[in-house]
């Protein structure tokens, strides 16, 4: 008999011990579980230390495991809460008497007929008393589910499959706001936009040529996230404080992803870029801009109009007079 007041251990889940035994621990486990509604306690996450007391049954102690039926195959007095239904003691014990007497007469059925003698069938009477029905109280068992019972878990599904549609969903949203794979995956726009590549498939060449170059370390970004960092601030000269607030890190962190990823981009990748010659910058010049006399006539213009902005600033500003203390304009 454990003492009032024991605290008791969770049970186990005994996968050891036969496909029955896992499947009837395992729900036990759960119901504990759902019985002390803790944050901090899941069916995979439950400290050694943690303990139920013995006043949460009503013998004061668990039940052996195999009888799901009896009140105490779970804590549920004084929980805290109302979501675990109190269990039907007297239905447990109505249960139990049927099965007992059930057992009984059946023994007794059974030393009755090997005392017996054999009756003896005769040709001419052919017929038979039926047989002895059972009490209506010796019949399987009845379903112990009330209508309320059954009410109350079809509104507890509904309640359930509302709350996973509603996580898939905030889960889709949240996967809309990462600046990762999921980002820019399918949409070349998208890419174009952001890193000036033409598609997808072409940043993720360029990343599979530098990505074991790029230092991961305990770094938050990713290695995909640092060079699609620098590759959005090389692209769209975005600031360091605005990048810090898309990928939710600290400034100092974007900048040092920044500065160690455009290394490695220049050592991995400007031996493979083509620096176009000088005769193809003048093709592709301008036919203004190929004239010399017309390139000198705009610098001079250019230097007169500054010179003479200047003249205009000196000129206006106020001067000290030599004679008196006062200001002359």
């Amino acid at each position: 008999m454990i003492k009032r007041g024991t605290r008791l251990r969770f049970p186990l889940w005994k996968r050891m011990y036969g496909e029955q035994a896992a499947e009837v621990t395992k729900r036990r486990r759960m119901a504990w579980v759902a019985a002390v509604r803790r944050r901090d306690i899941t069916f995979d996450n439950i400290s050694k230390s943690m303990r139920v007391c013995s006043l949460h049954f009503h013998s004061g102690e668990p039940s052996y495991e195999m009888l799901e039926n009896q009140p105490d195959w779970k804590p549920s007095l004084l929980l805290g809460h109302d979501d675990v239904q109190m269990t039907a003691e007297a239905r447990f014990q109505r249960s139990l008497k049927r099965k007992v007497v059930a057992e009984g007469l059946h023994a007794e059925l059974t030393q009755e007929e090997l005392d017996a003698e054999p009756p003896q069938v005769q040709p001419d009477d052919m017929d038979t008393e039926p047989p002895q029905e059972l009490p209506q109280d010796l019949d399987a068992e009845q379903p112990v589910m009330t209508s309320a019972e059954c009410e109350f878990c079809t509104s507890r599904q509904a309640l359930i499959i509302s709350l996973l549609e509603e996580n898939r969903q905030l889960k889709e949203e949240l996967e809309e706001y990462r600046m990762d794979e999921s980002f820019l995956k399918g949409d070349d726009d998208k890419v174009k936009y952001y890193t000036g590549l033409p598609n997808f498939a072409m940043f993720q060449a360029m990343l599979l040529n530098i990505l074991p170059y790029i230092h991961q370390g305990k770094r938050k970004l990713t290695a995909f996230q640092c060079v699609l960092l620098t590759l959005m601030r090389l692209r769209l000269d975005l600031p360091t404080q605005h990048l810090s607030h898309l990928f939710h890190v600290h400034r100092t962190t974007v900048s040092v992803a920044f500065q160690q990823t455009i290394e490695v981009l220049y050592a991995r990748l400007s031996p493979i870029v083509h620096w176009p010659s000088r005769d193809s910058l003048m093709v592709s010049m301008p036919t203004s801009s190929l004239n010399p006399l017309e390139g000198m006539l705009l610098q001079l213009w250019l230097v007169l109009k500054f010179l003479l902005k200047k003249r205009l600033t000196i000129m206006q500003e106020p001067r000290l007079s030599l004679n008196t203390n006062t200001t002359t304009l």
